[in-house]
């Protein structure tokens, strides 16, 4: 099951850009583009600690088409 992050104002996606950087990722256009996780877990993880934290983000379940949202300090089911 591929995750992917997308950022909720601009809907383009994070691709991990190859460094040790605090925010090692770029923007890309494209979900197939983007680096794709394993579990929801991690891209979780990825999305509330190695994100820009100013931008709201969603994690996208490629397979079901399910949305996950931060609150607080998890993230939920997009409503």
């Amino acid at each position: 099951m591929p995750f992917v992050i997308q950022d909720m104002q601009s809907n383009l996606y994070l691709k991990h850009d190859g460094s040790r950087d605090d925010h090692p990722f770029d923007d890309v256009e494209t979900a197939d583009k983007a680096e794709q996780f394993t579990s929801r877990e991690h891209a979780c993880y990825a999305a509330y600690w190695y994100a820009d934290m100013r931008r709201q983000w969603r994690v996208i379940d490629r397979d079901t088409g399910e949305r996950f949202v931060k609150d607080g300090g998890r993230f939920k089911v997009e409503e």
